[in-house]
């Protein structure tokens, strides 16, 4: 008989006798383990009895006493260890021994229902995973794009603004070289007219002529302030408008920045949630290696890159975009004189001239050029502006 393990008792009372009975001239290797030589002999022997006692045993190996182990005795090291697959070495199970000292390793697989389970829950969990990270991907460019957009329009904005209030300065600055072009005139040719009335008047003395052009003199230094005070006021309305622009502009490039922050946090919250909880799906069914949660923070990166150069296209372009300084203002008023741009120049109104008697003002503080007293005024008018 043997015992679990390979150990025959028989086998091992034969082979002490043997021993032990040098006169009987027999030296047998018995098979005290069913795998083991005791000598190293070859395991060919026949005998099984000693001095007429037969021991119920048949040849090396045999056993006759009924009963055969069980277990995989052709036990698979390179594919089956102890407590290990080493197919997915991440799983680890209990180990167990069969009959006869042989071990069968459980299907790594089990808890999957299979080797092709396993590789279709991962493939699952794979493609989950890319459909989110897909699904941010777009949700990122389309922010991008918007975000691209908003920019584009915004920097159209502030430059075509700041063209305008630009346009206003020098076109200011153009109307009153006009207006004051038209007081030049007006004084010129009052005075010759007025040398003239003067001349016909027996009254063309120096004295005469040196009174009538200070009095046109100081009527156009009245129209002057008059143009003057009018090109002041366009002047800060245009001033108001620049102070809106400047607002504006800061206010914009703000507001963007929060825009596009709050919409780069939505899609980098919703992708990584999505993520955490396939992960957490993964853990539980021993698969957590499927999920990269990693990919929240590479394809935020990618989109902020983007994001950037938007930005950065934006500083650029509004770098140049500013209101020009009064010695830039000037020249571009000058260069649209000489180019023969009209403008609208202020509106003033040329003096009364009057003649004789009850005609002239009363108490006027303009010289009188006169032969008589009362026969020649020159005054500002009197007519409101258009």
């Amino acid at each position: 008989m043997r015992l679990p393990g390979g150990f025959s008792p028989t086998q091992a009372l034969r082979t002490v006798a043997d021993k032990a009975n040098p006169f009987d001239g027999t030296d047998t290797d018995y098979d005290v383990f069913g795998d083991v030589s005791i000598d190293g002999g070859v395991r060919n022997a026949t005998n099984d009895t000693w001095n007429g006692i037969d021991f119920g045993v048949g040849g090396q190996g045999q056993v006759q006493s009924g009963w055969t182990p069980t277990g995989n005795g052709g036990y698979n090291p390179t594919t089956q260890v102890q407590g290990v697959s080493t197919t997915n070495p991440n799983v680890s199970f209990p180990s167990s021994s069969g009959g006869g000292g042989g071990y069968v390793a459980p299907d790594p697989y089990a808890r999957w229902g299979g080797q092709a389970g396993y590789t279709a829950k991962r493939s699952n969990y794979g493609a989950t995973q890319g459909s989110y990270e897909a699904g941010a991907r777009t949700g990122l460019r389309d922010v991008g794009n918007e975000y691209e957009t908003k920019n584009n329009a915004f920097t159209d904005e502030v430059t075509q603004g700041q063209e305008g209030i630009n346009s206003g300065l020098a076109g200011n600055q153009l109307n009153l070289r006009r207006s004051m072009e038209g007081i030049i005139r007006m004084i010129q040719q009052g005075i010759r007219s007025g040398g003239v009335a003067l001349a016909n008047m027996n009254a063309g003395s120096s004295g005469a002529s040196d009174a009538l052009a200070r009095a046109y003199a100081k009527v156009g230094n009245q129209q002057t302030g008059d143009v003057r005070g009018d090109a002041a006021l366009q002047e800060e309305e245009l001033q108001k408008q620049q102070g809106a622009l400047n607002l504006k502009r800061q206010q914009g490039e703000q507001s963007m920045g929060t825009w596009r922050d709050t919409e780069t946090d939505r899609v980098k919250s919703d992708f990584g949630s999505k993520l955490q909880v396939l992960r957490s799906q993964a853990d539980s069914e021993g698969l957590g290696d499927t999920v990269n949660t990693g990919l929240v923070d590479q394809v935020l990166g990618e989109a902020l890159q983007r994001l950037a150069s938007i930005d950065q296209a934006r500083t650029q372009k509004l770098s140049g975009v500013r209101q020009m300084t009064p010695d830039e203002i000037m020249k571009e008023a000058i260069r649209l004189d000489e180019l023969g741009t009209v403008g609208t120049p202020f509106s003033f109104e040329g003096p009364d001239v009057r003649y004789g008697g009850s005609n002239a003002p009363q108490g006027s503080d303009l010289p009188l050029f006169v032969k008589n007293k009362d026969q020649l005024a020159v005054v500002p008018s009197s007519k409101k502006k258009a």
